[in-house]
């Protein structure tokens, strides 16, 4: 939806299922402006009568959607590494290393969702046993970019994938879209080795110079690899809800 004043536009959102996200507002708004537009854009979705508005937006409008009564469910960083910046790199030797095959889909599904069983993208709803055949059927159909096979690896022992990650070209640079260690075999070094193969041929096959991905606040863990490898966080978004009462926005 286009933010208009007049026949001048101040801005844009995107609204669905209750949900708005995207919002970008000319710089010249105001702080004020700005509470002004979040509460018409919350009429704007009352009028469906939903229960509770959730909202997912830059940390810049944080202060403000606060200020109107939204409270944070949690944030997601997004991270970018510049490959001339990559450092602490290491490939475990001792372990089977395989690139990505789709006829092992559903050796796939069963191993990312036990590897974010009891995390935080389990509790969120990012990612579970519910959705995990969706959301990886969307990644192989190209809804995340490109997927890119030689740049997809998988860690498998006694014929049992215990460790992944699917990199695709999105947005003009290579992206890692899910990354996951099975829950027994954590804390044995497989994330930095899978990381660091994938890092190593990107740099061969010279694609992009850059890798981003996305990495949910509260996974601490998985922020320290990332930042021990070189990435940066360069953007946080948050996700907010309020619980609303159609009554309270009907003039």
């Amino acid at each position: 939806c286009w933010i208009k004043r007049g026949e001048k536009i101040i801005g844009v959102v995107r609204i669905r299922n209750f949900t708005f996200f995207s919002l970008g507002l000319s710089p010249e708004i105001q702080k004020e402006q700005t509470v002004e537009i979040l509460n018409q854009i919350v009429k704007d979705i009352a009028v469906w009568r939903p229960s509770e508005i959730e909202a997912s937006l830059h940390e810049q409008f944080l202060p403000f959607m606060e200020q109107i009564g939204f409270e944070i469910v949690f944030s997601r960083e997004q991270m970018r590494l510049d490959l001339d910046h990559a450092q602490n790199l290491h490939v475990l030797r001792d372990v089977k290393h395989k690139q990505l095959n789709w006829r092992e889909f559903d050796k796939y599904v069963e191993l990312f969702t036990d590897a974010y069983r009891g995390g935080i993208d389990e509790q969120i709803g990012l990612f579970n046993e519910a959705n995990a055949e969706y959301v990886l059927k969307s990644i192989k159909q190209g809804e995340f970019g490109e997927v890119i096979k030689d740049h997809s690896f998988f860690i498998e022992e006694n014929k049992q994938l215990n460790g992944g990650l699917i990199t695709t070209f999105f947005e003009e640079e290579l992206f890692v879209v899910i990354v996951g260690i099975r829950r027994s075999s954590q804390h044995k070094g497989y994330g930095r080795s899978l990381m660091s193969m994938m890092i190593e041929k990107a740099k061969k096959s010279k694609k992009s110079k850059r890798i981003s991905l996305w990495v949910t606040s509260e996974n601490s863990a998985a922020k320290r690899l990332y930042s021990s490898l070189g990435f940066k966080t360069t953007m946080k978004i948050n996700s907010l809800r309020k619980t609303i009462k159609y009554e309270d926005y009907v003039s």
